[in-house]
């Protein structure tokens, strides 16, 4: 029984996504796909990451200055900076991902039932992206879902943004040591790529 390879490897599907972006926009605006593909990511990513990052903001945080810092600081990592920097799939499944948190946070206040069949479909369509993002994801949805059920039947909805809120305070004051690791993986995975 032969599978085709598509189907086998996971790396094909992030690479299929944004290649056919590339095309559809390159043939689109009759440029060259080698320039759309060099410009594509930096320019998406610098205009919709502090914007998804404000929205994120806005349903984890009370006060609306938490936000404007939430959208903020995300921005100094050297790792948050390369993601924009360069096309790759993995910065358009941290957009994508950082939509469907916002989407999944807006149904746990909302609580509409279209709400979730909405949030299911367009998860579903993640897989056709970044798979790890993808996974990361429906970890999350079905761990919420569950703790929801199991732990915390009522006043759920209250409990996240103070948690996320201090995690997110804990962060941000260890920038240095969060900085200090990152520089540290990259040094280690720049000696494992380039020998």
């Amino acid at each position: 029984f032969d599978v085709p390879e598509v189907f086998t490897i996971h790396n094909k599907y992030p690479y299929a996504n944004l290649w056919g972006i590339t095309v559809l926009i390159a043939s689109a605006l009759a440029v060259d796909p080698f320039w759309i593909d060099l410009a594509l990511v930096p320019i998406v990513f610098s205009i919709l990451s502090p914007i998804l990052l404000y929205l994120l903001g806005r349903e984890i945080f009370t006060r609306r200055d938490t936000a404007l810092l939430f959208a903020l600081v995300p921005q100094l990592w050297y790792g948050f900076q390369w993601a924009g920097g360069v096309t790759l799939p993995v910065s358009f499944g941290l957009l994508y991902f950082v939509w469907l948190v916002i989407l999944g946070l807006r149904y746990l206040r909302m609580r509409y039932r279209a709400q979730l069949v909405f949030l299911a479909a367009t998860g579903l369509f993640s897989f056709l992206g970044y798979t790890l993002y993808a996974i990361a994801f429906w970890a999350i949805f079905f761990g919420v879902w569950a703790a929801r059920a199991v732990w915390y039947p009522r006043k759920w909805e209250e409990r996240i943004p103070r948690f996320l809120e201090r995690a997110f305070w804990i962060t941000t004051r260890n920038i240095p040591h969060v900085k200090m690791e990152a520089s540290a993986f990259l040094f280690v995975a720049a000696l494992y790529v380039f020998p």
